[in-house]
């Protein structure tokens, strides 16, 4: 049985991969900042993709468009 974590990641990923994905995460943080029921997902998400090796720079595409929505959050 595969858990509702991973299917839940697998079709982030998937449908980040068919989008730009700064488009993409900007419509993350606007889900995150809108329905309190899919933060957790989405914070999960997000930590699981995001490479504390790597600098912000390398990753600015997971801030998303809107900077202040992200900060806001």
């Amino acid at each position: 049985m595969i858990s509702p974590v991973y299917r839940t990641d697998a079709l982030l990923l998937d449908f980040c991969e068919c989008t730009d994905p700064p488009y993409f995460y900007t419509c993350l943080w606007e889900c995150v900042h809108s329905c309190p029921s899919v933060r957790l997902a989405a914070i999960t998400f997000l930590m699981a993709h995001y490479n504390k090796k790597q600098t912000m720079e390398d990753q600015l595409h997971m801030v998303g468009l809107n900077i202040s929505l992200t900060v806001s959050i």
